[in-house]
């Protein structure tokens, strides 16, 4: 390679389980590129630990972060633009995988799980760190102007070697 890029954990990077999920690093905070990214989501090939070869973890940062309740508006201003975001639905866990779509000055955004993020006709992102349903309510925590990090392996016995995807770019290799 021309250059490598490595990022390493301190103190190692280990998590327990629950299905595909790395349950122990959800919502801790990482420096990667000078930014704090909060860790959003994993995803692994297999329910059975000791099984696992291939990985996905995903980490959201951005220049607002909130919570919303299902119909809840709020304005935010990013770089003297103001921008009014609203938790338009986000479903009932009982119905599958939760889901949250937004109204941001008037757009609609796709329908977002954990981990997910829209991009808007002016560029601007909107994520979803992680929403809390039960068959009353629900709750959305996102980020506005976010910017997102996936790291994915599909070998991880050999180390963790493989691309980066950065917002909609994927770096190779």
């Amino acid at each position: 390679p021309f250059f490598e890029w490595e990022i390493e954990f301190s103190e190692g990077l280990e998590s327990e389980t629950t299905g595909s999920e790395l349950v122990d690093l959800e919502d801790e905070v990482f420096n990667i590129f000078g930014t704090d990214f909060t860790f959003v989501d994993s995803l692994t090939d297999d329910d059975v630990a000791s099984d696992i070869t291939e990985v996905t973890l995903e980490f959201m940062a951005g220049d607002v972060s909130d919570t919303l309740r299902e119909g809840e508006t709020k304005t935010y201003t990013i770089d003297g633009v103001d921008y009014e975001v609203t938790a338009v639905f986000i479903s009932d866990p009982s119905g599958g995988t939760p889901e949250a779509k937004f109204a941001v000055n008037g757009e609609l955004t796709d329908s977002l799980q954990d981990g997910d993020t829209d991009t808007l006709n002016n560029g601007l992102q909107i994520g979803v760190r992680d929403l809390l349903v039960n068959s009353r309510e629900g709750v959305v925590e996102f980020f506005l102007a976010a910017d997102k990090v996936e790291f994915q392996d599909t070998d991880v016995s050999s180390g963790f070697y493989n691309g980066v995807e950065m917002g909609s770019e994927t770096i190779e290799d």
